[in-house]
Order: structure tokens, then sequence, then C-alpha cells
């Protein structure tokens, strides 16, 4: 840039009335992120650096694009399960619940919890998740493993249906949404 004199009501405007950061300032203003910098110092404007993060991730935000740039798509595990960032409650919700949610088209009911049968947290298909009060699942284990077993039961059925296909030379396929 050339030695052009900022005008500090302009860059005061942006920089405090419209939270802008220096480095949109100087885009707008065609010239450096540092040169904002230094007459915001100047000026006796200065950002502590919480403050500057919040204005830049809000400013992400109205962009359209994620807060942070360590964003993983809005997929996390926490303590083994894993956690979707749901835009509309701006927060992470359990995968497990939401799947679960989802296949039964309908809310978990209060004081319920979801369940993983085979006792993989990450794992969340719909066939693994059983919803139970939170009473049962902390207290009746016996009533978990007959589920697991009944499980165990019915894909060992499958799988004897599917090794005999293959010892017939059959080719037996079958599409669910599973």
């Amino acid at each position: 840039m050339a030695n052009r004199k900022l005008d500090w009501s302009v860059v005061k405007k942006l920089y405090v009335d419209h939270e802008l950061g220096p480095v949109e300032i100087s885009k707008l203003l065609s010239c450096t992120p540092e040169s904002i910098q230094y007459i915001a110092k100047k000026e006796g404007y200065t950002r502590n650096t919480s403050t500057s993060r919040k204005l830049w991730a809000k400013q992400r935000r109205i962009q359209g694009l994620p807060a942070s740039n360590s964003w993983k798509g809005g997929r996390c595990i926490r303590e083994g399960y894993v956690a979707i960032w749901v835009t509309d409650l701006c927060k992470y919700i359990p995968e497990h619940r939401l799947v679960w949610e989802q296949t039964h088209n309908q809310k978990l009911p209060e004081g319920w919890v979801i369940h993983h049968i085979n006792g993989i947290k990450s794992d969340n298909r719909p066939h693994n998740l059983v919803a139970m009060p939170r009473k049962k699942h902390n207290i009746n284990t016996y009533e978990l493993l007959q589920i697991a077993r009944q499980r165990i039961r019915e894909l060992e059925a499958e799988l004897k249906l599917l090794q005999r296909a293959l010892d017939n030379n059959q080719m037996i396929f079958t599409f669910n949404n599973n």
C-alpha cells in the first residue's frame, strides 16, 4: 500500500461499531492488518485474546463458516460416545440418541436412556440400540443380557442361512435399511 494516512473515524466505525477484525478491515481499506492494529492501539482501542476470538468466531458464523479452524464436520467422541453437532440447538447431541429417535420416529421419553446391546459405545446401528428407563438400565443387567442373547440368536440364524446358501452355490441378497 502506498503511504496513505488511515482515517481513525473510519477504522473506529469498522473496528468498534461493526466489531470487525484487523484482517477484514485491512481488506476493505486496502492496507495491512498490522496498520489497523497499530492505529487501534494508538487510539487506545485494544482487544484481549478472548474478545478477539469471540468476534472472529461470530464473523465466521455470519459468513456460514464453522467457528473454529479445528472443525471436524460436527462429529466428535466424548467418553467413547459419538456426538453430533445439531445447528438448531447449537450443541452436541449423542449420536445414539439421534439414531434411535429417527428410527422410532419419536423423542426419547423423559428419564429414559439408550443402551448399546453389544456394549460398544460407538456402534450406533439401529438394531444395536434399545431404549429403557434409566432405573432399569442401572439395575437390571439380567434383562440386558437377555436382549443381547436374543440378538445373538437372530444373527446366528442369519449366518446359518447364509452359510447354507453359500454351500449350495446359491447367492441370496436381501437389502434393508439397516
